[in-house]
């Protein structure tokens, strides 16, 4: 199969949630899977809520991916969100990144698995293939936290406690293994109605108290939680990472303190009306060292008395670094980019021929290379720019917009390892954590396309992908 092909196919089925149907793209997983040889498990809820299963239960690795996708819109887009379009080196559409480019490449790395095609297996006998120790579950529901999803599958017992990867985009050289906790809940607030013309002299306005109470819950984002010794490093990995992602975020505080979104907000009965009623959907990410419940105490506590209805609550989580999914996973990744455990190796070069500061190829001497760019081979310094690499003709324009590059590397990464980071949302590796299975993230993705406008994904990114979960399941074998 093309993964890039598999990919384009998912997207061109529409699975936005709401309303969240996921049957017909669950028909066309199952198909696949049964032409790989398994015998698929489809449940199938209310709404065309369906999900679908393979494996056995036992499995030693499980992958998962959820087929749901945000809604599109209707405008801002350069192809159909529906399209599928495979265009310039990308998938274009909706899901594309979000996720189901994780989900093509899990498909595809099984088929290369069973027929031996990765060159790190025996091939599976069509009829023994449920043997294999991996499972597949294909989910509905994760964009909106709904039960029918891996919640359910969790709820029936689907899959007993094991490793799990979940293949939501990631940055290419870092797993995460850990997110931030949840707390979403709804404030209602009561005031006393009366003629507007009144306000504030006679009347409680409802409306009102929910905005002191946001403002006094945004104060919460000023108070830094110092982590454990162990999240600590993480959280250090993920500020680099975040940061070549989101250059103008302020990452250093995205991950140590409360984050707070007023979401939604609706209430009154007319502009010339005090408003009586007014209700506030808050979404709250925790850092390790806050409790959901700490939180909802402090929103039940506040002056303005708000009736808290949570939503979808949930602690911080963290797979443990050194357990043997994160290092198997930082091992399938150095081999499907040809890295080094203790660096990069780009094309074959080795760490020890990269220096502290510049790099030296095929036995260049130091007085080769510049003081402040890269000369090889007669490269002219115009194909170089100051801060990057250029390396058998690569060119600027072969770097993403978040630091990718078609499976090569630039300059800021040379001399880094795989580092695992941590994850400033929210996914389905929350609940898989909390049922037991030791859970991390990773997969193909423009990050900073995650429900925009013009998502995509790279087709080089979704092939390394492949090469990563066939490797990951080799090690499983």
């Amino acid at each position: 199969m093309n993964v890039a092909r598999v990919c384009s196919d998912l997207v061109q089925i529409n699975t936005e949630n709401p309303p969240g149907r996921t049957d017909e793209a669950v028909e066309y997983v199952a198909g696949i899977l049964e032409s790989l040889g398994y015998h698929p498990r489809i449940s199938k809820n209310p709404g065309g809520h369906w999900n679908v299963c393979a494996g056995p239960r036992n499995c030693d690795l499980l992958f998962c991916g959820h087929l749901d996708v945000v809604p599109a819109g209707d405008v801002g887009w350069t192809h159909d969100p529906f399209s599928g379009m495979i265009e310039d080196g990308y998938v274009w559409g909706r899901g594309s990144t979000d996720m189901k480019g994780g989900c093509a490449a899990i498909l595809v790395a099984l088929e290369a698995v069973l027929d031996g095609s990765d060159e790190q297996s025996i091939p599976v006998k069509t009829d023994q293939c449920d043997e294999l120790p991996i499972g597949v579950a294909f989910v509905c529901d994760e964009e909106t936290g709904r039960v029918d999803g891996i919640q359910h599958l969790l709820r029936i017992n689907e899959f007993r406690p094991c490793d799990c990867l979940v293949a939501e985009p990631t940055p290419y050289l870092n797993p995460s293994i850990g997110q931030k906790g949840l707390c979403r809940f709804q404030a209602s607030f009561r005031g006393q109605p009366g003629h507007g013309s009144l306000y504030p002299f006679a009347g409680e306005n409802a409306i009102v108290k929910a905005v002191g109470f946001i403002d006094r819950l945004i104060e919460m984002t000023e108070k830094e939680y110092v982590p454990e010794a162990m999240v600590k490093e993480l959280v250090t990995n993920s500020e680099e990472a975040i940061s070549a992602i989101f250059p103008d975020t302020d990452v250093a505080r995205l991950l140590t303190r409360i984050t707070c979104n007023p979401g939604r907000i609706w209430g009154g009965e007319g502009a010339n009306i005090v408003a009586e009623e007014c209700t506030v959907a808050m979404d709250m990410r925790l850092p390790w060292g806050c409790t959901p419940e700490a939180v909802l105490a402090a929103a039940r506590q506040d002056s303005a008395k708000p009736d808290i209805c949570p939503m979808s609550i949930a602690p911080p989580t963290c797979t443990p670094p050194d357990s043997v999914l994160v290092r198997r996973l930082c091992t399938a990744i150095e081999s499907a980019y040809g890295l080094t455990a203790d660096g990069m190796a780009v094309d074959g070069l080795t760490a020890n021929r990269i220096t502290a500061d510049r790099m030296a190829v095929d036995g260049l001497p130091a007085d080769g290379i510049t003081a402040d760019r890269m000369a090889v081979d007669g490269m002219t310094a115009n194909r170089i720019t100051a801060d990057r690499m250029a390396v058998d003709g690569i060119t600027e324009d072969g770097i993403t917009a978040d630091g990718q590059q078609n499976g090569r590397l630039t300059s800021q990464q040379t001399g880094q390892k795989v580092r695992p980071i941590l994850q400033w949302a929210a996914s389905d590796a929350r609940f898989l954590r909390a049922a037991g299975f030791r859970a991390a993230e990773y997969g193909p993705g423009e990050i900073h396309l995650l429900h925009a406008q013009d998502e995509r994904v790279r087709v080089d990114q979704l092939e390394k992908a492949v090469r990563v979960y066939e490797a990951l399941i080799a090690s499983y074998r």
